[in-house]
C-alpha cells in the first residue's frame, strides 16, 4: 500500500490508493500519532489535518495529510536518497510533466519541484540536485495537483526587533 513510498522505492510507487483512510494507515502503522496538526492544501487553500509517522528514511517524520478521514497526501522531508540512487531514479522516472518553482526555508528554488502527477509523485530539489521533500498523492492531472494538493507558502521576511528590515 504505502511501503514503496516509505522505503523510497519510487519506481514502484503508483500513487496513493483510492479511498485510503487514516484508520487503515493507523492499523498498519501503529506509530501514527494520535494528535493532529492543521495546515493548508491547494492553490485556493483549504484547511486540512495531518498526523505524523516516524519513518527511517525521512527526517523529520512523515506527514500524513487527510480530509474527513480520507488520506490526501504524504509529505516527507529530507528523504535519505543516495546520489547514485537519485541519478537512477531520475533516469527511470523520465522527464517530469512539470518543473515548478517552490519556496524552501528562506530560498526561492526555480523549477525545483519535479511533478509526475499521473504517478502521484512530486520531488522537490535544491539547485544542487538534492531532494529535500517528497510528496505522494492520488494520481491526477497537473491542474488538479496544483489546485487540490500543492500549497507553496510564500517566503516571509522577519522584522528586526526595532521594526527595520
Amino acid at each position: 500500500m504505502l511501503s514503496s513510498f516509505f522505503e523510497l522505492d519510487l519506481i514502484s510507487w503508483q500513487g496513493l490508493p483510492s479511498m485510503l483512510t487514516v484508520a487503515e494507515v493507523s492499523k498498519k502503522f501503529p506509530a501514527l500519532s494520535e494528535e493532529s496538526g492543521l495546515g493548508f492544501l491547494g492553490s485556493k487553500p483549504i484547511q486540512a489535518n495531518f498526523k505524523v509517522l516516524p519513518a527511517s528514511n525521512f527526517l523529520p517524520p512523515l506527514q500524513i495529510w487527510y480530509l474527513n478521514d480520507q488520506v490526501i497526501k504524504l509529505e516527507g522531508s529530507h528523504p535519505q536518497i543516495k546520489n547514485l540512487d537519485l541519478e537512477q531514479l531520475i533516469q527511470n522516472l523520465g522527464e517530469p510533466e512539470a518543473k515548478l518553482d517552490f519556496n524552501y526555508d528562506i530560498s526561492f528554488i526555480e523549477k525545483g519541484e519535479w511533478v509526475y502527477p499521473k504517478r502521484g509523485l512530486s520531488l522537490c530539489r535544491l539547485e544542487s540536485g538534492k531532494v529535500v521533500k517528497l510528496i505522494g498523492f492520488h494520481p491526477m492531472s497537473l491542474e488538479q495537483y496544483k489546485s487540490e494538493i500543492r500549497y507553496d507558502e510564500p517566503i516571509r521576511e522577519f522584522l528586526e526587533p526595532d521594526g527595520d528590515y
